[in-house]
């Protein structure tokens, strides 16, 4: 089984991304995704180092180039890409999202994890504003999971959507594939009550 850590929207809360890798250890986690806002490329650099952890992530609105260059120095940049870790095929929209719309239609037609800082219209379980454009590539490339990372509150899920929460007020999901990458298993922590 494969099981991936997700946050979003740190905002550089190195209180947070402390306990994030007390968390990656403790749970056996393989992958940490970072939807967007994560703003401090040291954080980035400071969870892959001390979990030797791969870290993938996407920009968001409050990410400057620094981040940028943190996740492309560790192979993590997710933005119009499609990488496989563990056999998952996972896919990533930031904030370019054009330019990234168009890489990933002409790269493939099925993805299980899209991870994307814009959520899009429809199944959005924040019932806020989205993107039809995100909405466009779903149907086109059908990802089994969505992972959206502009939100606000605790994380929030469907079948097919996921909102990790606020990672700077401590929330953070945690995603757990089975062997045949099927989603088994999503599960919202709260940092403080997780130690």
């Amino acid at each position: 089984m494969s099981s991936i850590l997700v946050l979003s929207r740190i905002y550089g809360n190195k209180v947070v991304s402390s306990i994030i890798k007390y968390a990656v250890k403790n749970l056996s986690v393989d992958l940490v995704i970072l939807v967007g806002d994560t703003v401090s490329p040291q954080i980035i650099y400071d969870i892959y180092k001390t979990t030797q952890t791969p870290v993938m992530g996407i920009p968001g609105i409050y990410d400057d180039v620094s981040v940028i260059k943190a996740l492309k120095e560790i192979d993590g940049f997710l933005e119009g890409q499609i990488k496989n870790i563990n056999k998952i095929k996972i896919a990533g929209i930031g904030v370019s999202i054009d330019s990234s719309i168009n890489s990933l239609v002409s790269k493939t037609s099925n993805v299980d994890l899209l991870v994307t800082y814009y959520p899009g219209r429809k199944h959005n379980p924040l019932r806020s504003n989205g993107l039809a454009k995100i909405d466009k590539l779903i149907d086109r490339i059908k990802p089994k999971t969505i992972i959206f990372g502009k939100g606000r509150g605790k994380c929030v899920f469907n079948e097919h959507y996921i909102y990790p929460g606020e990672g700077f007020k401590g929330y953070f999901t945690v995603l757990s594939f089975s062997e045949n990458l099927l989603l088994e298993k999503v599960k919202c922590y709260d940092i403080y009550s997780f130690l």
